[in-house]
């Protein structure tokens, strides 16, 4: 039998064997020791530097909020001006001074929506407003200020008590207790008020899901209550006379609404409504669009819409300072 051979490997000197692979000198003394400082310090400098990035983007954040409270300041006082403009304005075209009282010409709107349609109307010291959720009729209202100059309109409320309040505190405007449905609707509902310091305003007829656990987690303590129910036409009928704006604060009932409110029989001039969905309602964008209404501002999450044959409206509503309504553009179709 042969023997098997045994196994050799020889490498050439000069070619790619252990030791040239190793290195045939040993390693620069200087650059070992950076290596193992560099991996023994290796940790120590990621931490330096994720907390100085820490810090970098705490000082952003200070800087940010600094801006926004500055940003939120200034929208506060524009707000102030614009509203103090407006009254003197009221007060010039009634050709009177204002006593102070209950009903003097004050803007009270809580996003400037009063102070808008009184620029975007050019400032009439006549017409006919509706407000639904007309609340007290003085908290945020958006047609006090109208009233106070000699426009009527129609005020609906569905919280009975503070329907009280507006029925006294209006008293040149019809001031109807009920919450708004479809077409047909009669008799009577429950109505969600939502009880608690400054929540009752988020009271609603019904509203969806989302928005609803929104206002019980603010604390608010739900109340059933039974009130009458009709529509917007139903109110109207007998009605003479254009609709100058529509004002529509119902907490996510706006379809509900609509659907009993004949827009191309009473075709309102402008409408105000709030869009608690932030324009995520397509279903709403798309009846409003359908019934002639273009998108003309948002102000906090009221659309404002003007009916497209108003084209003297829709001219001021092109060339209004940029500052403090949001525009439709600006919005990002929100």
């Amino acid at each position: 039998m042969l023997e098997p051979a045994a196994f050799q490997c020889d490498f050439p000197a000069s070619s790619t064997g252990p030791s040239a692979l190793l290195g045939e000198t040993a390693m620069d003394p200087t650059l070992a020791t950076l290596l193992i400082v560099a991996v023994i310090l290796a940790p120590t400098i990621m931490s330096i530097l994720l907390i100085d990035t820490r810090r970098k983007a705490a000082r952003a954040l200070k800087r940010q909020r600094r801006v926004e409270r500055v940003l939120e300041q200034t929208r506060v006082e524009l707000d102030r001006l614009r509203r103090g403009t407006s009254r003197a304005e009221a007060l010039v075209a009634m050709g009177t001074k204002s006593d102070g009282g209950l009903l003097s010409p004050d803007f009270r709107s809580e996003f400037g929506e009063d102070s808008l349609l009184w620029q975007l109307l050019d400032r009439p010291t006549t017409g006919f407003f509706i407000e639904v959720g007309a609340y007290d009729g003085l908290t945020l209202s958006v047609s006090c200020a109208f009233e106070a100059m000699g426009w009527t309109g129609l005020l609906i409320e569905a919280i009975p008590e503070r329907f009280e309040m507006c029925r006294r505190s209006r008293p040149g405007s019809r001031v109807v207790h009920a919450a708004l449905g479809k077409r047909g609707s009669a008799g009577t509902t429950k109505f969600h008020v939502a009880r608690g310091e400054g929540l009752e305003v988020l009271s609603y007829h019904h509203t969806p899901a989302e928005q609803e656990r929104e206002v019980l987690k603010r604390g608010a303590a739900m109340q059933e209550v039974d009130v009458p129910l009709t529509t917007m036409d139903a109110l109207l009928e007998g009605h003479a006379g254009p609709i100058d704006f529509a004002s529509i604060d119902v907490e996510g009932a706006e379809l509900d609404l609509l659907d009993g409110f004949d827009l191309a029989k009473w075709r309102p001039r402008i409408i105000v409504i709030e869009d608690i969905s932030a324009g995520r309602n397509p279903a709403l964008d798309a009846k409003l669009e359908a019934s002639g209404y273009v998108l003309v501002a948002w102000l906090g999450f009221n659309q404002v819409r003007v009916h497209r044959s108003e084209d003297a409206i829709l001219a001021r509503a092109a060339v209004l300072p940029r500052g403090a309504p949001i525009f439709a553009e600006d919005a990002g179709g929100a």
